[in-house]
Order: structure tokens, then sequence, then C-alpha cells
């Protein structure tokens, strides 16, 4: 084998390898968290914590007498200067009392709460260790769940998003759905029928026809939340400047284009455009119901954004050719039934490594404790 003159001259750097030692492979041995005292626990601090937990067993008493199986779910708010998870109260909220399943804003942790698991709590509440002080320490107050509607709730959508607790057990999930149904027969309302947004969500459709309904819903002790489902619209954002011609607007060549998935309203019959549509879905979306303004303006800008962008460079050159998925209906559409779109057409077109998806966000106004 002979080497080139590039190859002679040019410089080998070295090559150092580090090989490792028996002690590189142990973990280093850890050290137990420093507990923390935010406030002195006294006798009366104690009791005051172990009224709140009465007031519990009070407030869900019509829960754990008719539905032993059935947790509820009480906050724990946090003093403000024990926020950090390092200072969490595991030891006081676990398995032997009410273990923690979630949080809400900073500060406040939401834990599954039994007629058992309080009783246990009390004791532990009266317990003079250490461990038990500290995260007696770090509590504010011991309060009753209980979900209260968004400002921005609309009671005349009469369809409604409704979320039951995870407490991380199925025995747990099935009670809960089970008096979720019978309390639904209870009311007259039709059965909620489930949505698969994820596995680990359990979220389910609600029909009401009058406030008080909404009411018992939101008062049940399963309901995490209880809100509109979220919608989503779309809006043709441009100035139009001028007409198209095929010398702006060329026709697909010989070559191999990449392919973009449009998920929108549709792309219009534009003779300009039409070329460049691999294939159409618009399985979800009636032609009656599909108003092709703002798909046709997106599909546009992938095909030839450069030059609808004056030849910026900050524009690739490369055009794509577009699958045409019609999701979104002249009115708004629920954030579900735009999921389920989604999970039908990303399958059908494996081609498609590209997916575009351009909507206006709700008028819902966000919530400070929950992803938007």
């Amino acid at each position: 084998m002979c080497m080139s003159d590039n190859e002679n001259t040019r410089e080998l750097l070295p090559v150092k390898v580090v090989f490792t030692s028996e002690n590189d492979l142990v973990s280093p041995p850890t050290q137990p968290p420093r507990l923390k005292f935010f406030d002195e626990v006294t006798q009366e601090l104690r009791r005051h914590f172990s009224s709140q937990v009465d007031r519990l067993l009070d407030a869900f008493k019509p829960v754990f007498d008719n539905y032993p199986n059935m947790p509820a779910v009480a906050r724990i708010i946090l003093r403000e200067d024990a926020i950090a998870k390092s200072y969490r109260p595991n030891k006081l909220f676990s398995s032997s009392t009410c273990p923690i399943i979630g949080c809400e804003t900073f500060g406040t942790l939401l834990v599954s709460i039994s007629r058992t698991g309080l009783y246990n709590l009390k004791e532990q509440l009266s317990k003079e260790t250490k461990t038990a002080t500290a995260a007696i320490s770090t509590l504010a107050a011991i309060e009753p769940y209980k979900y209260e509607l968004s400002q921005s709730f609309d009671p005349s959508k009469g369809s409604f998003k409704l979320r039951l607790f995870n407490h991380g057990n199925l025995r747990s999930a099935n009670e809960i759905e089970s008096r979720l149904f019978e309390l639904s027969q209870r009311i007259n309302i039709p059965a909620p029928q489930k949505l698969d947004y994820t596995e680990d969500l359990n979220i389910y459709e609600v029909i009401c026809a009058d406030s008080s309904q909404v009411d018992e819903l939101c008062n049940f002790a399963g309901t995490q939340s209880f809100a509109n489902f979220t919608e989503f619209n779309i809006e043709t954002q441009s100035i139009p400047i001028g007409d198209v011609d095929i010398d702006s607007f060329p026709a697909p060549g010989h070559e191999d284009y990449p392919v973009v998935g449009l998920i929108d309203s549709g792309v219009s019959d534009n003779s300009y455009l039409q070329p460049w549509i691999v294939d159409r879905d618009e399985e979800d979306v009636p032609v009656i119901d599909q108003n092709r303004k703002h798909g046709t303006f997106i599909a546009g800008l992938i095909v030839n954004g450069r030059s609808f962008n004056h030849d910026d460079p900050a524009f690739p050159s490369t055009r794509a050719k577009i699958i045409d998925v019609v999701a979104i209906p002249k009115s708004k559409i629920k954030d579900y039934a735009l999921l389920q779109t989604i999970r039908r057409v990303v399958p059908k077109y494996p081609e498609v490594k590209i997916w575009n998806l351009s909507i206006n966000c709700t008028d819902t106004i966000c919530q400070d404790s929950y992803f938007s």
C-alpha cells in the first residue's frame, strides 16, 4: 500500500487512550439529605395540622362511607421557603399514609387520601422524630381538593372535557371510573366517552345540559379538572401584492423533490399549485365545510418560499411537493379531533418526514398551573 503526497505531508496528531479503572465503575457514596427545620414545630402546630386532617375526614366522609375503595385528593401547601424538591415531605406523605400523586402551582402538592391513610397521617404528625419534625416544618396548610371552574369557562358549549385523577394504580382508576358512570346515570347525562390522549391521562368527553350537572361533576371526588375543549382556528395573515404567473411559479421539473405533509384547511385547485400536490386527504372535513384560503397560502410558501420573499437567502432555495391533509374546517376544531386526524394521517404517509401545522391558538386564557 502506498501513501499519496498529501498523506506524507499531513501532520499526524497523537492519540491518547484513557483506560478505565475499577474505581471509575463504582458509584460514589451518597450522602443522606441534610434535614432542615423551617420553623419550631410545637405541640400546638402539630395539633393545628392534625385538626386539618380531621376536616379532611369530615369533608370526604360521604365518599369514604359509600365508596370505601375510592380515594380522594387533598392539597398540601408548602411554606414559600420550602418548595425545593429536596425539602419535599416524602416521609410524611408516603404509601402508608397519603402518597404524593402530583402537584399544581409551585409549592402545592396533591396527595391521594383514604380514611386509613389519614389516620396514619395523624399518627405521623404526632411523632417527634427528627425526620417527621423536619417534614412538618415545611407545611403551610392541608386542605381538601376541589376543582374551581376557570373564569373563561363557557357552559353553553354542551360538550366538555373531564379529567380524572391518576392515583397510580389500576384498582383506583377502575373504581373512580365506575363511580363516574354511576354519577352520570344519577344526574341523567349520557355515559362519558373516554378519549385516548395518552395512556396516563384519564380524560372523558361529557355532555351536560345545565349548570347543576356541571356542578355535580366538578364536586365529584375523582375530578381533577373540568373544562371546555381547547379549540383552534386559522386566519390568513397576508397582504396581496400582485398576481402570480408561470415565470414566478414554475411547475416541478424531473428532480427528486422532498415531500412536506401540510395539515391545514386544504389547498385550492389553483393551476400553479396543483402540479405540486402529491395526494390529498379530506376524510375528516367535507368539501362543503372547507375554506382553503389559509392552506393555499401556506402551500405557496412551501413550494416557492424563497421567490415569494424577494429571493432572501435566509429562505432555502429548495422547493417541495405537498401531501394536502384537509383538517381544519371553516369553524373551529376541537383539540381532540385535530389529534385524531394527526394520528390517522402520519402512519398513512410514512414517506413524509416533515409535517407542517400552522394554526392560531385558542382565545382561552392560559392557566398558570397547566401546559397550554
